[in-house]
């Protein structure tokens, strides 16, 4: 049986809607025109890539071989 490495797929999918969730505010904000600042886009895309990266991501205690890599 293979072990999953839900610690830090669970950790992805929180940073993942997060980011969107984020992204969806600044393009409401921005379709009523409201001001829509560099930093909220910036911290958007980025808690949207922590989330790839986290859902990518091994646990450290789930080797490669319990995951099935060879």
């Amino acid at each position: 049986m293979e072990k999953l490495s839900w610690k830090t797929t669970l950790g992805g999918i929180a940073a993942l809607l997060t980011g969107i969730g984020m992204l969806g505010k600044v393009i409401n904000d921005f379709l009523l025109g409201e001001p829509v600042s560099f930093e909220q886009v910036t911290i958007a895309i980025s808690a949207i890539g922590a989330g790839v990266a986290g859902i990518a991501a091994r646990d450290n205690n789930v080797s490669s071989e319990d995951v099935g890599v060879r």
